[in-house]
């Protein structure tokens, strides 16, 4: 087992910093303490296995934001078993409010902004659907303009056949007549020859 007193400098005061320090050691079973010094840093001691307290430190370091930490100083020495899980040490009470109500102000404006992003994000995904929408309408009109036209030249094919074969079924009728009136004028020529051979 280790223990590591730990200085975090940087923008570690007011940004609910010490929470996320505290939430960082559970995982971790990390016990101790963390609380802030009047010169604006944030000390932190913490007790567990050699592993745990280095990924710890290496978590530390790399604080998400709001908090920004600019520098660790870290002293390592033997583990007094003194804690039993990881707290914070709060300041005089009118301090802690005044840091709580700051907090929750700034976590409240971080909370807007990623709202007003995610609004954005929806708008331009509506957006991008609508475009998409139309698009396909448009295409849709296309092919229906097409198909459309497709079927007036079905409707004019349709009409040309219907004059093709009027035309063919007149021409069958004059060939028809002008074949009777052939086959008449042969018969009357053939009674006309019967009678003057008398056959």
């Amino acid at each position: 087992m280790e223990r590591a007193t730990i200085i975090a400098d940087g923008d570690v005061q007011g940004v609910g910093f010490r929470y996320s320090v505290r939430e960082m050691s559970k995982p971790l079973n990390v016990t101790g303490y963390v609380k802030n010094l009047d010169d604006g840093t944030v000390e932190i001691v913490a007790e567990g296995t050699k592993p745990n307290i280095d990924l710890f430190i290496q978590n530390v370091r790399n604080a998400e934001k709001p908090a920004r930490v600019d520098d660790v100083l870290v002293s390592h020495g033997k583990d007094t078993n003194e804690f039993k899980s990881f707290t914070i040490i709060p300041g005089d009470i009118l301090h802690e409010m005044i840091e709580g109500f700051g907090t929750s102000r700034m976590y409240a404006g971080i909370l807007d902004k990623k709202m007003d992003l995610q609004l954005e994000k929806q708008d331009q995904t509506i957006s991008a659907i609508q475009d998409s929408s139309n698009k396909m309408l448009d295409k849709q009109d296309q092919m229906l303009d097409k198909q459309d036209q497709m079927l007036d030249k079905q409707d004019q094919m349709l009409d040309k056949q219907d004059q093709t074969i009027s035309a063919i079924q007149d021409h069958s009728t004059n060939i028809h007549d002008m074949m009777d009136s052939r086959f008449q004028r042969i018969e009357g020529d053939v009674r006309s020859i019967k009678e003057k051979i008398e056959i």
